[in-house]
């Protein structure tokens, strides 16, 4: 009786994570389907731009350069002398 009992829940166990992972398929494949739209509607830089609003939006993130004040007081990175 106890192997019968054994079998029983190891087999709805299967049965639990054979449901599951069909179920994570399709979760899957609808996320799939959203990233491809995001990509294929995503926004485009604009051609006529000369880069420089990219360098500014840049500089935004990884700190002052060189045309801003605070560019002065930012210390060497090679002493000269």
């Amino acid at each position: 009786m106890c192997v019968l009992f054994a079998f029983l829940l190891f087999t709805a166990l299967l049965f639990g994570l054979g449901f599951a992972l069909h179920v994570l398929w399709w979760i899957a494949f609808i996320f799939l389907i959203f990233w491809l739209i995001g990509l294929a509607f995503r926004p485009r830089a604009d051609a006529g731009t000369t880069g420089n609003a990219a360098a500014a939006d840049r500089s935004d993130r990884t700190g002052p350069g060189r045309g801003s004040p605070l560019y002065s007081t930012l210390p060497e990175r090679c002493p000269s002398g």
